[in-house]
């Protein structure tokens, strides 16, 4: 697994690239908390996640809830098919604000920010 990151205005974007399992998953927890601290939304980019063991979206999970306290969000955009079906088999599809493109996330966390 490969992760890289990106400052943008509004949020921090964590691209992952491979598979998510339970040797890399300490590694995803780590790279998802230490983007935290920057206050702003943290954005799962996954055209290249090629897996998603239980204890990468664990990963996930704990994130979103740390976020939500300081009234941020985690958001997916395009996520692999192989792992929105995951997902849905796991029934985590029901919690997770994903979004087929950048430009879908943006106006998603502008239109957030003009409420606030």
């Amino acid at each position: 697994m490969h992760i890289h990151k990106q400052e943008h205005d509004l949020f921090c974007m964590i691209v992952v690239v491979g598979k998510v399992n339970t040797t890399t998953s300490d590694e995803l927890k780590r790279h998802l908390f230490e983007s935290m601290p920057m206050k702003k939304h943290l954005v799962i980019e996954g055209t290249n996640m090629e897996y998603l063991a239980s204890t990468g979206i664990r990963s996930f999970i704990e994130a979103e809830k740390e976020l939500e306290k300081s009234g941020k969000e985690l958001l997916f955009y395009n996520l692999a098919e192989e792992i929105l079906e995951i997902l849905l088999r796991t029934g985590h599809h029901k919690r997770i604000k994903h979004f087929l493109s950048l430009d879908d996330v943006i106006t998603y966390l502008e239109s957030k920010e003009s409420e606030d």
